[in-house]
C-alpha cells in the first residue's frame, strides 16, 4: 500500500494506492451494472457519463461507504457525513471539466478501472493570481498533476478546481466520486 499524504498548495490532499480490500467486489458491482450508469439519463458533456444527478442508493449501501467515510475522517480528524457519491465513466475522449466543490468540506475520487492513459487528475491552485503570474513570470506551480491508477483514492478539499484530463484510450475509465459536509 502507497500512502502519500501531502500539502499541495498548503492543502491536505491524500493519495493512497491499494488500500480498500473489497476493490473487486466494488470493481464488479460497478461493471456489471454499467447499463445503469452508462444511459440517456447520465450522459454528462462530451462522451463521458456520470450518475451525479441521482441519489445512488445502491452505492449507499455498500461497505464501500464505511470504508471512505474512515479514510475522511483519519485525514481531516472530524466526523464529516457522505452527502454525495456517484459513478463517473469516460470513453475514448470522456473527460471531466475544472470544476469545484465549494459546498462541501473534502472531495475525492475512487478509482474503479483506469487504462494507461485514460487521462489524469488536474488540480488548480486555489488562487486565481498564480495562474495569471504564471503567464508573466512562472515562480509558482499552479497546477498539481496526479497520475492515478487503478485502487487508488484521492481527497482533497472541496474548494479546490479540478479536473480530469481526456481518456486518449478505446478503453473505459471508471471512477467513483464523492463529497464529504457536515
Amino acid at each position: 500500500m502507497l500512502l502519500t499524504m501531502t500539502n499541495i498548495f498548503n492543502n491536505v490532499f491524500l493519495h493512497e494506492s491499494n488500500s480498500y480490500s473489497g476493490h473487486l467486489a466494488i470493481r464488479n458491482f460497478i461493471t456489471s451494472n454499467l447499463s445503469f450508469y452508462m444511459n440517456d439519463k447520465t450522459r454528462f458533456y462530451g462522451p463521458g457519463f456520470s450518475s451525479v444527478d441521482s441519489n445512488n442508493s445502491d452505492l449507499r449501501r455498500l461497505p464501500f461507504c464505511n470504508w471512505l467515510e474512515q479514510k475522511c475522517e483519519s485525514l481531516v480528524k472530524t466526523n464529516l457525513k457522505l452527502q454525495k457519491i456517484w459513478v463517473n465513466i469516460n470513453p475514448k475522449n470522456g473527460y471531466q471539466a475544472r470544476h469545484v466543490h465549494s459546498e462541501f468540506e473534502v472531495a475525492g475520487t475512487y478509482y474503479i478501472d483506469v487504462p494507461t492513459n485514460s487521462g489524469d487528475l488536474l488540480f488548480y491552485h486555489p488562487s486565481p493570481h498564480v495562474e495569471s503570474m504564471n503567464r508573466l513570470k512562472p515562480f509558482w506551480d499552479f497546477t498539481h498533476r496526479v497520475v492515478v491508477k487503478e485502487g487508488d483514492l484521492v481527497l482533497w478539499p472541496g474548494y479546490l478546481q479540478h479536473e480530469v484530463t481526456a481518456n486518449n484510450t478505446n478503453d473505459l475509465r471508471v471512477s467513483v466520486s464523492f463529497c464529504f459536509g457536515r
